[in-house]
């Protein structure tokens, strides 16, 4: 009875053991259960990135790199590296796909960025990604200074180490002096803020006179399209003052000419005006005389249509 118990104390011992490992394998190895979704992404360099690597989605874990194939297109080497995501998770085809470092260790994972520019349809199982990044490698910045560190003189080190001190000396006054402009630019600041309210409240007026001009920008245009004929107009105006100005001028030349001829009749005109009046005087005085003469021969016109209608009665009858 007791080595029954024992062999089932070692059954269960080795399927939990077995399930814990498994659990391990599937967690370390990004092995998953159920059903992933397949992209794919063209890599010019990997940077480093690995199979089983993480894909990450605002910094989620979302899936894991699945394999890498090279690939040889017009003497340019591609690395098509395929990712399994989980598929409830959303793909869209202008995500762009980052290498990131995960640790200062050199691992490497891939971040999915949404960029919002061109095509942001859902990505269909099996969408190839053509937007890539690599973003800053500290181990690429070490690498750069190498050359550099290598470069330097140790001798040249300890001079500068043995004219550190002095150099922190002369230092001093710089420090003094730079307090001082700061704090001859604290002063200025509020002058600074005086000018700068000054310029805000003449930039709300450059706004207002622009929204002035927006306001009415029909009638500016077509004030503008009407410039060329109000010129045109007072082209033609000028030129007609101009000609009257010329004739003006003439008839003050002829009259000028004809001023010899002219003023002899002025002369006489005092005595023409008299001549006259004395004509009026004499029809004034003769007016009289004028009216008795018509009376008396309207009377003998009246006379005159008596007899006849006289005459012409006798003849009828």
């Amino acid at each position: 009875m007791e080595e029954r118990r024992n062999i089932a104390y070692l059954v269960v011992i080795l399927i939990t053991s077995i399930a814990a490992l498994a659990y391990l394998v599937m967690k370390i190895g990004n092995i998953g259960m159920g059903k992933w979704r397949t992209y794919y992404v063209l890599l010019d360099n990997t940077k480093g990135l690995a199979e089983k690597s993480d894909v990450r989605l605002g910094g989620v874990k979302v899936g894991y790199v699945d394999k890498m194939d090279l690939l040889l297109e017009e003497n340019q080497i591609f690395v098509k590296t395929a990712m399994k995501i989980k598929p409830d998770v959303p793909i869209r085809k202008d995500f762009e796909v980052q290498i990131r470092m995960k640790s200062l260790l050199g691992e490497k994972y891939i971040e999915l960025v949404p960029t919002g520019e061109g095509d942001r349809a859902e990505a269909e199982e099996g969408y190839t990604f053509t937007k890539t990044r690599v973003l800053f490698e500290p181990d690429e910045l070490i690498m750069a200074l190498k050359p550099f560190i290598d470069s330097l003189d140790p001798n040249a080190i300890k001079e500068i180490s043995k004219a550190a001190p002095e150099l922190v000396k002369n230092i001093n006054p710089i420090i003094n002096k730079t307090e001082e402009l700061v704090n001859t630019v604290n002063t200025l600041l509020p002058e600074t803020q005086r000018m700068l309210s000054k310029l805000y409240g003449m930039t709300d007026e450059f706004e207002r006179i622009i929204s002035i001009f927006s306001e009415n920008s029909n009638e500016i245009n077509e004030a503008i399209r009407a410039m060329p004929k109000l010129i045109n107009n007072t082209s033609t105006v000028f030129s007609n003052v101009t000609t009257t100005i010329v004739e003006a001028n003439n008839l003050l030349l002829t009259l000028r000419e004809y001023q010899n001829s002219l003023t002899p009749a002025f002369l006489a005109l005092p005595e023409m005006v008299s001549l006259s009046i004395s004509i009026l005087n004499f029809a004034n005085s003769a007016i009289p005389e004028f009216q008795n003469i018509l009376t008396q021969t309207s009377i003998t016109l009246e006379k005159l249509q008596g007899v006849l209608e006289k005459g012409v009665k006798v003849r009828i009858f």
